[in-house]
């Protein structure tokens, strides 16, 4: 989730008036994990505290971090500091499904880099990611869409350069396609003889010669 976390920050348009309340996560804390692993719940508490036990405490400063691990210590549930409070059933079941399956793939997952994320296609980067944890199929449509729709790029092509040029490359078919059409129809069309009057006048009576 680190290494996501700017783009997270994106996606679900975390208010800088909230940074206080929402901050990143502790780079000691990834270091030390990263350069001393723990073996043990205990130790990962340590690290978190920063080599002190404030678990006891309700409203420990620690616990203001977008993944808030404090709440873990504290009372034994995880807690995702992102989301902004909405009505909006499409956007609650979304955050609900992005915690479970970030959760999920930190159960089963056995390493982890924190090194941020940059990409010049954050939508294309940031929905690979949600494949990767699952989040796959029509039963997860919506979930993609609400998650997906405050970030830039291209959702198909990983360069935007590509997706410019198949758009060129299907205007040009088009364009290709409609000029055959008017051509077959140009074809297809029967011959039409337009007789002049005066024509018409000297063939349409009888006419008879000595």
């Amino acid at each position: 989730m680190a290494a996501k976390e700017d783009l997270l920050y994106k996606a679900l348009k975390v208010n800088v008036s909230r940074e206080h309340y929402c901050q990143k996560m502790d780079t000691r804390f990834l270091d030390e994990i990263n350069n001393r692993p723990p073996m043990s719940m205990e130790q990962i508490k340590s690290m978190w505290y920063d080599g002190e036990d404030y678990s006891y405490r309700h409203y420990d400063d620690t616990r203001y971090h977008a993944l808030n691990l404090h709440s873990v210590f504290y009372k034994g549930t995880i807690e995702f500091r992102l989301f902004n409070s909405t009505l909006h059933a499409g956007e609650v079941k979304s955050a609900i499904q992005l915690c479970l399956a970030i959760s999920h793939q930190a159960l089963i997952q056995k390493s982890a880099r924190h090194a941020k994320t940059v990409s010049d296609n954050e939508k294309y980067t940031f929905r690979t990611w949600l494949l990767r944890l699952g989040l796959i199929g029509d039963e997860f449509k919506t979930a993609r869409h609400h998650l997906l729709k405050n970030l830039e790029g291209n959702i198909a092509w990983k360069d935007p350069a590509q997706a410019e040029k198949q758009k060129e490359r299907l205007a040009q078919k088009r364009a290709a396609e409609l000029n055959n059409t008017n051509e077959n129809i140009n074809i297809n069309e029967p011959e039409v003889n337009l007789v002049p009057n005066d024509e018409q006048e000297e063939t349409s009576g009888f006419i008879m010669s000595m």
